[in-house]
């Protein structure tokens, strides 16, 4: 595989730093409806092989359900890009 094609980096999301009520840091961010929370993982013992930090996500406040999608079979257009 060529260099390039390992550099290739997708942005899913902008994360911003905050502080909870006890003034630990934390991250948040968003994706669509869902609301995206990076905590650090209190519960590490050190020299433990556990992550420092643990992605959660969580519906947004307010989000609204999304709709089921219909079940009838759509034609793929013959414009579409494949892999």
């Amino acid at each position: 595989m060529s260099d390039t094609k390992r550099d290739v980096k997708i942005r899913l999301a902008g994360l911003w730093q905050n502080k909870d009520r006890n003034g630990d840091l934390y991250l948040s961010g968003a994706i669509g409806q869902a609301r995206l929370l990076v905590l650090r993982n209190t519960f590490k013992q050190p020299g433990e092989k556990t992550p420092d930090f643990n992605l959660y996500v969580v519906p947004r406040e307010g989000a609204r359900p999304l709709r089921p999608r219909s079940r009838t079979p759509t034609r793929r257009s013959s414009r579409c890009l494949r892999p």
